[in-house]
């Protein structure tokens, strides 16, 4: 199982992420079998959505991945209260259910954070999207941490990574890191 650290350990020259392989200490299958393109991740507030009447905000993940050699855009909404730490793993079981993996890890219950998807849904990918990253095939799972807080009606937050080659990227003009419209 991994370590909770949030500090990436390299070992025989291969990289290892905080975050991954947190279910049942299996080895993450061939790379080409799983291939994670790329991560989006967006914030905003509910109250702002007017369709909870609760100040939370919400995490929606966005992620580009390959199933059976086509791409596919998996998208989930993530009600949290407080910090968000999503854990994107390289393997077919953490990228299923990746928080889940991170709710896994030892002392994230007592801290107060563990999370629930509150939707879950895939579709197929657009082929822009698709022909703007279909270079990112094959590189390592990313582990992001957001420090959100609100002041007034906007929302900030600050984004530790931890990967290879990855960058933020932008799609038609925007860049990724961005609020929900």
């Amino acid at each position: 199982m991994t370590s909770s650290s949030n500090t990436a350990s390299e070992t025989a020259g291969v990289l290892h992420l905080p975050g991954l392989d947190l279910w049942d200490g299996m080895a993450d299958p061939p790379r080409h079998e799983v291939q994670i393109l790329d991560v989006v991740h967006r914030m905003f507030d509910f109250n702002l959505d007017r369709t909870n009447t609760e100040d939370r905000r919400v995490l929606h993940l966005r992620a580009l991945h390959l199933l059976d050699g086509q791409p596919v855009l998996l998208e989930r909404r993530v009600m949290q209260d407080s910090l968000v730490f999503a854990a994107m793993g390289s393997s077919q079981r953490a990228f299923a259910d990746p928080l889940g993996a991170w709710n896994a890890m030892p002392g994230v219950a007592v801290g107060n954070a563990k999370f629930g998807f509150d939707d879950t849904r895939a579709v197929p990918c657009p082929a822009e999207e698709a022909a703007l990253l279909q270079g990112r095939v094959g590189e390592p799972a990313l582990v992001h941490r957001h420090e959100a807080a609100d002041h007034g009606h906007q929302m900030f937050f600050t984004v530790e990574q931890w990967s290879v080659r990855m960058k933020q990227r932008t799609l038609e003009g925007r860049v990724y890191w961005d609020y929900l419209d």
